[in-house]
C-alpha cells in the first residue's frame, strides 16, 4: 500500500471511530419562545464509554459554539435513561466559556456539582430527572459536554417529553443515557454600543432640563 492510500485509510478509520464515540452527538433543539435544549445520547452503544473511575475516560458528547457578543443562560439540567435508583451513576460535565460543572444521577454517591434524583422508570422505560439552576457563561467561546463516569447498565432507555414539549424515544438503544440542558441565548452589547447609548441618554437628560426652563 502506498503512503497516499495508507494516509487516506487512516483518515477513514479515525473518522469512523470519532463518529461512533457517542450514539448520537450533541445537538441543539429550538423549542420556541427563546428556549433551547442541548442534548445527545451515550451508553452501551457508544464505541467509547465512560468508566467507573471519574474522569478516567471523558467521552465528548458535543460542543456548543457561541457567537461573539453572545452568552448562554442555563436554567435547567437533566438526565434521562439508564440512570435510575438502582442503575448508574452516570455523570456529565459541561466546561468552557467560564463554566465548569458536573451533574449526576443513579444509585451511587459519586461527587458532582449537582446530584439529581434517579430517573423514574416503569420496566425498561425511564423518564427524565431535572434540576433547576441559574448559570450564565462568559461571552463568546465554546462549551464542551462530556460523559465522564458510568457504572452498571440495566437495559433501560428514555421515553418521555420534556417540559418544553420535545418528545424523545430512545427505545432503539438499550442501556442508553441522555444528558439534557435547557438554555437561552443572551446578547451582550458591545462596549462601543454601550458608550453610544450613554451619550444618547445624556443628551436626552440635557434636552429634558432645557425644556423645563
Amino acid at each position: 500500500m502506498t503512503t497516499k492510500y495508507l494516509f487516506i485509510a487512516t483518515l477513514v478509520i479515525l473518522f469512523v471511530f470519532s463518529a461512533n464515540a457517542t450514539i448520537i452527538s450533541g445537538y441543539v433543539i429550538n423549542s420556541g419562545n427563546g428556549q433551547y435544549v442541548y442534548t445527545g445520547l451515550v451508553g452501551a452503544g457508544s464505541s467509547t464509554q465512560a468508566t467507573g473511575t471519574v474522569g478516567q475516560v471523558s467521552v465528548l458528547v458535543g460542543t456548543l459554539n457561541l457567537l461573539a457578543g453572545q452568552q448562554i443562560r442555563i436554567t435547567k439540567i437533566g438526565i434521562g435513561g439508564d440512570s435510575k435508583v438502582d442503575s448508574g451513576d452516570n455523570r456529565f460535565r459541561l466546561v468552557g466559556s467560564g463554566l465548569d460543572f458536573t451533574w449526576v444521577s443513579g444509585q451511587q454517591a459519586v461527587a458532582a456539582t449537582y446530584r439529581l434524583a434517579g430517573t423514574p422508570y416503569t420496566g425498561q422505560q425511564s423518564r427524565f430527572t431535572f434540576y433547576n439552576v441559574d448559570i450564565t457563561s462568559n461571552t463568546g467561546g465554546s462549551l464542551s459536554l462530556y460523559w465522564d463516569y458510568h457504572y452498571d447498565y440495566d437495559s433501560v432507555y428514555l421515553v418521555d417529553t420534556d417540559p418544553l414539549g420535545n418528545a424523545f424515544n430512545d427505545s432503539a438503544y438499550l442501556s442508553s443515557i441522555r444528558p439534557w440542558i435547557q438554555f437561552e441565548y443572551v446578547n451582550v452589547p458591545e462596549p462601543s454600543s454601550m458608550i453610544l447609548m450613554g451619550f444618547a441618554f445624556l443628551g436626552m437628560m440635557i434636552f429634558a432640563k432645557k425644556s423645563k426652563k
